[in-house]
């Protein structure tokens, strides 16, 4: 029970976020796009931010190249009044449908791996035995909440 509320709580937080998945950043990066918007230079930006204007250079290159820290985006949005954000969110869909999906791979796995070894005579009942278990056995899982999920 403690599992799904950790969901739920997660889920709200995700769910602030909706739409954000297909948003895509500037091709120049936002500090640089936001640097032009407000009209600012390099030393003028460096200098709100009591830095010189190489690391200013270095900063727009790191996030260019997906390689700036969330302390340098946090310290440009500082200077530049904004506030920075960032998030995960599911590709599709929501934490639950993510958790569930990643169980039911699990669970199949697991049940097969079983079934594998033993031989099956009466192929359409034991699908849908099989079926019941992998049912059962998600269930199992979602209530547990391993960590191997994430794996």
């Amino acid at each position: 029970m403690r599992a799904k509320l950790r969901l739920e709580h997660l889920q709200e937080k995700v769910d602030h976020f909706k739409g954000a998945e297909s948003f895509k950043a500037p091709p120049i990066g936002w500090i640089k796009s936001m640097r032009n918007a407000f009209g600012l230079s390099m030393k003028q930006l460096a200098r709100k931010m009591l830095t010189q204007v190489n690391e200013i250079s270095i900063i727009e290159e790191q996030e260019a190249t997906g390689d700036i820290s969330i302390k340098d985006m946090v310290r440009v949005g500082n200077a530049l009044d904004m506030k920075f954000v960032y998030g995960y969110v599911p590709i599709d869909g929501s934490i639950e449908e993510l958790v569930e999906r990643k169980a039911k791979r699990l669970a199949t796995e697991m049940v097969l791996s079983t079934y594998e070894r033993i031989p099956l005579y009466d192929l359409d009942n034991s699908r849908e035995i099989i079926k019941n278990e992998i049912d059962l056995k998600m269930k199992e899982i979602m209530l547990e909440l391993p960590q191997i999920l994430c794996e």
